[in-house]
């Protein structure tokens, strides 16, 4: 039986006292990609900010690999094995490409781990390697995502949270992403992808949570996604949004 690498109990979170995500229950198993998906503004972002930290817990609890990590600090957070890529401002436009990776290995102190999970980084994106002297600031929109991708790779991390990773990127660059995605799968590590091209996300991921008013509304394998008419007929083009 696969086992739950991230739970979310009864999580309600959101910043201050304001509660955007409400009552969530969640379960990401291992080697699997969870796909997040629903209206803007429906508290998906949220989500994944309350497993990292980065939101205000109000009630419930998160567990990752068993531990109960609901209101420990973001870098302890990160220590534990799970990566955060934010949707932007997600890397350092004044520094260099293999600057921007060193420092998403800052939990890494060892100079031989270093270079192992620079090379691992630069064999999955070989366009980082040609680039690695070059200020971030040169890099295209999807040059940069792949770039912070690869920074949260560094950790080397059990679980990957990806906000909106070809959100503003050229449609060439999104399917180059997404195949990169799909490499990181295999590797074993396990991913919550929030996405809006939905068709796509649906293609990718082996689980899809569909999130609305703040609230999971379905759960469940991707490809049963079209069984439920309603959703179906939204998230796949059925009927105007």
């Amino acid at each position: 039986m696969t086992s739950a690498v991230l739970e979310v109990k009864g999580l309600t979170s959101g910043y201050g006292k304001l509660a955007i995500v409400q009552n969530v229950d969640l379960e990401v198993t291992k080697g699997n990609i969870l796909a997040l998906i629903g209206p803007n503004g429906s508290g998906k972002s949220t989500l994944i900010k309350s497993i990292v930290g980065a939101a205000n817990v109000l009630e419930g609890k998160v567990y990752f690999e068993r531990k109960d990590v609901t209101f420990l600090r973001s870098h302890e957070i990160i220590r534990l094995g799970i990566s955060y890529v934010p949707q932007t401002q997600n890397v350092f436009e004044s520094l260099s490409v293999h600057d921007n990776l060193e420092l998403g290995a800052y939990t890494v102190e060892e100079k031989q781990i270093l270079e192992e999970r620079f090379e691992e980084v630069y064999q999955l994106f070989p366009a980082l390697r040609e680039k690695r002297k070059d200020k971030a600031r040169t890099l295209s929109g999807g040059q940069r995502q792949v770039l912070a991708i690869g920074k949260s790779l560094m950790t080397r991390p059990s679980l990957l949270l990806l906000d909106e990773p070809t959100a503003s990127v050229a449609p060439v660059m999104i399917t180059q992403i997404m195949d990169k995605i799909c490499e990181i799968q295999e590797t074993g590590v396990t991913m919550i992808l929030v996405e809006q091209n939905v068709k796509k996300a649906l293609e990718l991921a082996d689980f899809t949570a569909v999130m609305v008013a703040g609230r999971i509304v379905f759960s469940g394998e991707s490809e049963k996604i079209g069984d439920q008419k309603e959703l179906g007929e939204l998230f796949l083009g059925k009927k105007a949004y």
